[in-house]
């Protein structure tokens, strides 16, 4: 993302610089807009995004989220913030289990389906071994 420094009548595109973040400006800025935007939780890059891209415009340079990152990095601990944020919707993994009120009589012939599969497979296999004499490796002739 290119963003323009707006000057009398010109217009430059400027290349990625690295924010100096000693200055009061700056830091302002960035804490503006931390208040209405977090970078934490399920959708922190999405946020953050939208926090390069309004500081971008703040400060008329073109900022990277790396840069971003790092300072925050610096100022905060990014993952207690991320343990701490509340997810809007559970999210522990769980068994699905289908109700046996509901679908008991399905599950079950469908149960019986594979069993009986199971058991025709054993019999063929026990057919084939049957059939098929076991030789040992000494006794194999080479026929030419």
């Amino acid at each position: 993302m290119a963003v323009k420094e707006k000057t009398e009548g010109n217009e430059e595109t400027l290349e990625a610089v690295e924010v100096e973040w000693s200055t009061v400006d700056n830091e302002l800025h960035l804490l503006q807009i931390l208040c209405g935007t977090r970078p934490i939780g399920i959708s922190k890059y999405f946020q953050m995004a939208c926090i390069v891209e309004k500081l971008a415009m703040n400060l008329n340079k073109e900022v990277t989220s790396k840069g971003v990152w790092d300072h925050l990095a610096s100022l905060y601990d990014l993952k207690k913030l991320d343990e701490h944020e509340t997810i809007p919707f559970p999210n522990e993994e769980m068994d699905f289990v289908l109700s046996t009120e509901e679908y008991g009589e399905l599950m079950e012939s469908k149960f019986k389906d594979v069993e009986s599969k199971k058991t025709i497979k054993k019999e063929k296999e026990e057919i084939k071994k049957e059939k098929v004499p076991e030789t040992h490796p000494n006794q194999l002739k080479r026929k030419l």
